[in-house]
């Protein structure tokens, strides 16, 4: 991963600023799981765009289940992995956030309620791996 994007998603998720949010990428509220914080960074930088969704919008086959007030990005309207844009842009591996080739992810920690600051240490170690 490109280390200049790594610091800017430490420092987002260290800042305390952003509340978690598990299973998908984020909330039209502000709510964020640890790889939504890294597209929105990809939106600031114009790398992608976003869809906020509301009760009008229509069900998409390839997102199932409630669609409201989910956040989507990238041209995909991705809801639950990183979008391939954001790959490319970062550099990364994988649309999870692998770090091990054990299959560990940064997507798995977030889900399983590890904290973004100790994400945030994760990914500043594992900044090559992924």
């Amino acid at each position: 991963m490109k280390k200049e994007i790594a610091e800017r998603w430490i420092d987002k998720l260290r800042n305390g600023n952003i509340p978690q949010l598990i299973g998908i990428l984020g909330m039209v509220n502000g709510r964020r799981c640890c790889l939504g914080v890294l597209c929105d960074i990809a939106v600031e930088d114009g790398i992608i765009g976003t869809l906020n969704t509301d009760q009008s919008t229509p069900r998409d086959p390839l997102h199932p289940g409630p669609i409201a007030n989910k956040v989507l990005y990238g041209t995909k309207l991705d809801d639950m992995v990183l979008p391939e844009e954001v790959i490319e842009w970062a550099e990364m591996n994988s649309n999870s956030g692998e770090i091990a080739s054990n299959g560990a992810t940064l997507a798995a920690m977030n889900d399983n309620g590890v904290p973004f600051t100790a994400i945030a240490d994760i990914i500043e170690k594992n900044v090559d791996k992924l």
